[in-house]
């Protein structure tokens, strides 16, 4: 990565107003999400980058360049990336790529630094998404990517906007066939009762 003379300049300088600006670009199955650690929305690169509240943990690069696994943190009060989640089975195969840029700089195209990584595991509280994220090891990758199971249902979040179910007397829910059809919800039932016994994989 070469950094332009303007962004040498700018980086050397003993007194700076401008702010560098952490990115993250989040590439789900189907979709893709731009994020900045910022106040207000970036533009960067011919992308809008959302302002969004998010944090990691400090990156060790060795002396062999190995990324270790780190965590990142990301603000989703208003749930909005939880059905990325759904739809990708906690996020499997996502790649998230953090990106540092200056905001005085932003017509350049090179950020400052950058670093690719895969999530290798992902959890999730009512205001906030976690990902560990670390190089892509392909003997953990499933293949084919997709599993149809009969009786289990596929969508990770009880009441969520995949889920659809909108009824008070239940506050859980075990994904199975079952308790769907007990809650009167089996229309929006995301496993495949059809398919015959246990699960099949398909690309």
């Amino acid at each position: 990565m070469t950094l332009s003379a303007a962004q040498i300049a700018q980086k050397n300088k003993l007194n700076n107003d401008a702010a560098f600006i952490l990115l993250a670009k989040i590439v789900f199955t189907g979709n893709t999400i731009y994020l900045a650690n910022n106040s207000d929305d970036v533009l960067w690169n011919g992308y809008t980058w959302n302002k969004t509240a998010f944090s990691i943990d400090s990156i060790d690069i060795n002396a062999r360049g190995e990324i270790p696994i780190f965590n990142a943190e990301i603000q989703n009060v208003d749930r909005a990336l939880v059905p990325y989640l759904d739809e990708s089975s906690g996020a499997q195969g996502t790649s998230v790529t953090f990106y540092v840029v200056d905001s005085e700089n932003l017509s350049e195209t090179t950020p400052y630094l950058e670093v690719a990584t895969f999530v290798v595991g992902c959890s999730e509280t009512v205001d906030s998404i976690t990902f560990k994220l670390g190089r892509k090891n392909p003997m953990m990758q499933v293949y084919p990517p997709y599993r149809f199971m009969k009786g289990y249902c596929r969508y990770r979040l009880f009441k969520g906007p995949l889920c659809g179910y909108t009824g008070i007397l239940y506050t859980n829910c075990n994904r199975t066939y079952s308790e769907c059809e007990e809650r009167k919800n089996v229309v929006r039932f995301g496993g495949f009762p059809s398919i015959g016994r246990g699960g099949i994989y398909v690309a």
